[in-house]
């Protein structure tokens, strides 16, 4: 196990918030965790992370900022990993608890009701469009939120389409909170230079015009009919190159080898797996493609909007409240209207994109701005937090 200095026996005047997660990996939402933790003003809030897992990419960044994290050994029953956690509240003692995610949530609302913590909350980063196809393990942790889902004190959605969902779904309506995701625009920003050596070690250049996905492979984000939209594409435009980046993304995973092989696109790809420069990898697109089945909402898009590069997006959770007027939103599921909105968006001039990518990138600043974010989520735990010290 690892562990920060306990810091529960200091004398305190501001709340301490523990936030319970199932996961530290490079997932949209561990990041998100780590962006509002890093930017939150420690002089008005505590806050302390513990994960049910033995750690991740996650974990360095957390201790890098000195926030003190805890991680638990792999191979733990249900009820071993929840006691470890109560008896970690026993002597650090939060003024309140934060689950993250759905496995996050179910381990918050059992500790705050076996260390008797008054004050707990839960968060949501999922979209239900899709969930019938999820597997069995998740499935039951979806119900058991729903069952669960009268305990938490708030529920916080980042997505509007995702709270709508879970309602109707049959989660508990009292304590919803909408928080839209921030992103720090100052350090995701068009770069020329970028732009350049990315494409170099591509071997792209400037009068290709650059397609690309930017994700994690999984069923759910849509590969195969990004692939198959890349082979209409790909037929009407012969300067049109596909890049994919993202975990699994790459030559050595047979099943989208596999899928591009059947389309005739090997030559027309270039796989770069996972990078830790992600989120500035929309510089070296020309149009940014999400072809997802199911999300909430999804931080690649406002990302490589931030880079002033457009999208066309499936209608998947916030995608088309994310975009606007600033990229092409198309149905899910449908590979022919995805390649028509990519044909439109490539049939653009060079200048019509670029004001587009502007617009773009000024809407992330406008309405996904890093300040309000961490502020919604520092004056919910404030106002949660008063009155019980």
């Amino acid at each position: 196990m690892a562990r920060k200095p306990d810091p529960g026996s200091e004398e305190r005047t501001k709340p301490r918030v523990l936030h319970i997660t199932s996961s530290l990996a490079a997932g949209g939402a561990e990041t998100t965790m780590l962006l509002l933790l890093a930017h939150m003003d420690r002089s008005l809030i505590d806050s302390e992370v513990y994960t049910t897992s033995d750690g991740g990419p996650i974990l360095a960044g957390l201790q890098a900022q000195g926030i003190p994290t805890t991680t638990q050994p792999g191979r733990l029953s249900m009820a071993s990993r929840i006691l470890q956690v109560v008896k970690h509240c026993k002597a650090s003692k939060p003024d309140a608890l934060q689950g993250w995610m759905y496995g996050g949530n179910i381990t918050t609302t059992a500790v705050a009701i076996c260390a008797r913590i008054p004050i707990h909350g839960w968060n949501v980063r999922a979209s239900l469009q899709d969930h019938r196809n999820v597997t069995k393990s998740m499935r039951r942790k979806i119900y058991l939120n729903k069952a669960l889902s009268s305990k938490p004190n708030w529920i916080i959605y980042d997505s509007q389409q995702s709270a709508a969902a879970h309602e109707r779904f049959g989660f508990c309506g009292r304590g919803t909170h909408y928080i839209a995701n921030g992103f720090d625009t100052d350090q995701i920003r068009p770069s020329s230079d970028l732009r350049t050596s990315m494409r170099r070690e591509c071997g792209l250049s400037e009068t290709d015009l650059t397609i690309g996905m930017i994700g994690r492979y999984h069923s759910v984000k849509g590969h195969s009919i990004f692939i198959e939209a890349a082979g209409q594409v790909a037929s009407k435009m012969p300067n049109a190159r596909f890049v994919l980046i993202g975990q699994g993304l790459d030559w050595q995973n047979a099943h989208l080898v596999a899928d591009l092989r059947k389309h005739h696109l090997e030559h027309r790809f270039t796989l770069l797996g996972e990078r830790s420069d992600g989120a500035l990898c929309g510089n070296m697109l020309d149009v940014h493609v999400l072809a997802s089945r199911s999300e909430s909402a999804p931080n690649v898009i406002c990302e490589t909007m931030a880079c002033a590069t457009v999208s066309v997006t499936t209608d998947a959770g916030d995608s088309a409240f994310m975009v606007g007027d600033t990229g092409i939103v198309v149905p899910r599921n449908d590979p022919a209207a995805l390649a028509q909105g990519i044909l439109a968006m490539g049939a653009l001039s060079e200048e019509e994109r670029h004001a587009m990518g502007r617009r773009a990138r000024e809407r992330v600043v406008e309405v996904f701005s890093l300040e309000r974010f961490v502020s919604q989520y520092t004056e919910l735990y404030l106002g949660a937090c008063r009155g019980v010290r």
